[in-house]
């Protein structure tokens, strides 16, 4: 499917608006030929003839037509404007969708910098040409239609010399546009990877301070923004090769009319009035020509970042299911699940067979890499298992509807993401709670005297990604917000790894209180963290090898005593 096919999808949406600018571009083009045109009976007809009572009523018609296009340039811009904010929007909000809906692995391995690219740059630059842009090219377009049929009827030589060389645009535009494209295109990227540099760079600033690479981050910047700058600078000789290509021909315009034209009008075979209006219509219908020309070139830099756009668009969706889930989970199955999360790595699960209790505490330990925290990914359907199937309800859960089933689960990580506001939006997440039981399930969690010492308290900004906080106490916010859902499965994916042991004792004390007869699942390394589940998994090379309660485990010499041990 071609680029042009394909933005239409979006540009359809707002064909309405787009029509209504095309219109009222035309007529403001055709106000500003007006008042050109006038100008010739101005000078033939009163100060050549003589005919000065004309002279009132052409004044007033000037002054009249000027209003009015004024007016209707101003009105004409907002509409335009409006149009390209609309087109914005659905873009935006397409890409957005598109983004909660991509399947994870590859959401980050395309990387958070280039969404952003998309986000920003991309989407801007898409709403501009197709929006604003190409009704401004029409009406350049229809400009340039009048004016010739104007000079054509009036001297057609004249038309047939502009036209003749106004033949070699078309020529520099086959010959630019193509590589044009393809600069920009490399332009675009390489500004994608310089804004996913930096990102990182920000990101990782701990690290670099930490590891004293200050000198080395600085080199690998340096050279990442040289590179951008040499294909910005390749790209601009590129367009200053063509605007000088394109300066000659509006000379030779000039030239052509002021001595043909002159000519004819020595011969009696031209007005003055006529020669001074098609001089100024030439100059124009030359300007509509390099505009046309510009918008073509310039359609053309906007089809490289349609294809970028598309790149996005084409990432694979998460599969969703079409039921719905209804009534309580009555049971949850894992049979012969098997995970990898590229074709040529390892399997992280191997044939994984698991009947979770409903309504337990169960617990996932392992050492690092053995898979358990994986289960919290595949459960969650942040991934689909390579193979075997994930029953819940004697049906599969790739046949639930991801909405359906993300109403029953909840999920801590061991690195909890908060947004950068208050503490009170970061718990509710919009969600229409009583403050009561925010600060309720806060005492429970051992933060709310914390927040209590803030100079605002429940309102108190966390910053970017929480980091006025520590880990610990950005977990305990992280666990409120969950049990905020009061969802029928919370999974606990090494959430309490940062708490000291007493804090941590006294948290999960009171999870289990309030998550009594409901299923809570937890992935831990500390082995004092499962103590009291119903019943713990050990999970060694993607495998269960062993399960049971803590104190049936350790009497057993297998995995989990050796665990105990280490």
């Amino acid at each position: 499917m071609s680029n042009l096919k394909w933005i239409s999808r979006y540009t359809g949406r707002i064909k309405g608006i787009l029509t209504y600018t095309i219109i009222l571009l035309m007529i403001e083009k055709a106000a500003e030929l007006s008042l050109t045109g006038l100008q010739k009976f101005i000078i033939d007809d009163v100060f050549i003839n003589g005919d000065f009572n004309l002279l009132p009523y052409l004044l007033i018609g000037l002054a009249f037509i000027a209003v009015f296009y004024n007016i209707l340039h101003l009105y004409a811009a907002k509409v335009r404007i409006k149009g390209q904010q609309k087109l914005h929007t659905i873009m935006l909000n397409t890409i957005m969708r598109k983004l909660h809906h991509s399947n994870v692995h590859t959401f980050h391995q395309y990387g958070t910098g280039k969404y952003v690219q998309n986000l920003t740059n991309d989407v801007n630059q898409i709403s501009s040409s197709f929006a604003s842009a190409f009704p401004m090219g029409i009406m350049d377009l229809f400009g340039a239609l009048v004016i010739s049929i104007i000079i054509g009827f009036n001297n057609l030589p004249i038309l047939i010399g502009i036209m003749v060389i106004s033949t070699f645009y078309i020529v520099l535009g086959k010959y630019y546009g193509p590589k044009l494209k393809m600069e920009q295109r490399e332009s675009a990227n390489m500004k994608s990877d310089l804004i996913v540099f930096m990102e990182e760079g920000i990101s990782s600033s701990r690290e670099v301070i930490a590891f004293n690479r200050e000198s080395y981050e600085k080199k690998e910047y340096n050279q990442a923004f040289q590179n951008y700058f040499k294909q910005i600078m390749k790209e601009n000789r590129l367009l200053n090769k063509q605007m000088l290509s394109a300066e000659p021909l509006k000379w030779a315009v000039n030239l052509l009319v002021l001595g043909y034209g002159g000519y004819c009008v020595m011969q009696n075979t031209l007005s003055i009035g006529t020669f001074v209006v098609i001089y100024q219509f030439s100059s124009q219908l030359l300007v509509s020509y390099q505009r046309v020309f510009n918008f073509l070139i310039n359609m053309s830099r906007s089809f490289a970042f349609v294809d970028r756009f598309r790149d996005v668009m084409n990432i694979e969706d998460e599969k969703d299911g079409m039921q719905k889930l209804d009534g309580s989970i009555s049971t949850i199955e894992m049979n012969k699940i098997q995970f990898k999360y590229d074709a040529n790595e390892r399997t992280i699960l191997n044939k994984l067979n698991i009947d979770i209790p409903i309504g337990k505490k169960v617990a996932f330990v392992g050492e690092s890499g053995s898979g358990k925290s994986t289960v919290s990914q595949l459960l969650t359907r942040f991934y689909e298992p390579t193979d075997g199937e994930i029953m819940i309800n004697q049906q599969p859960l790739s046949n639930i509807s991801r909405d359906s089933w993300q109403k029953k689960v909840s999920i801590v990580f061991q690195e909890p993401y908060l947004f950068p506001d208050t503490i009170i939006n970061n718990l509710l997440m919009g969600r229409a709670i009583p403050k009561d039981k925010v600060i309720d399930l806060c005492k429970k969690m051992q933060i709310h005297d914390f927040i209590l010492t803030l100079p605002k308290g429940y309102n108190t900004n966390v910053g970017e990604r929480g980091i006025k906080l520590s880990g610990g106490q950005k977990q305990r916010l992280a666990l409120v917000r969950a049990l905020l859902a009061d969802s029928e499965i919370l999974i606990l994916d090494e959430a309490t790894s940062a708490l000291d042991m007493k804090t941590e004792h006294l948290v999960q004390k009171n999870i289990d209180t309030l998550r009594k007869g409901k299923t809570t699942i937890i992935i831990a390394h500390r082995l004092s963290t499962i103590r009291n589940a119903d019943i713990i998994f050990v999970i060694d090379k993607g495998k269960i090898a062993e399960s049971g309660t803590h104190s049936e485990l350790l009497k057993t010499n297998g995995k989990y005593r050796e665990l105990s041990i280490s």
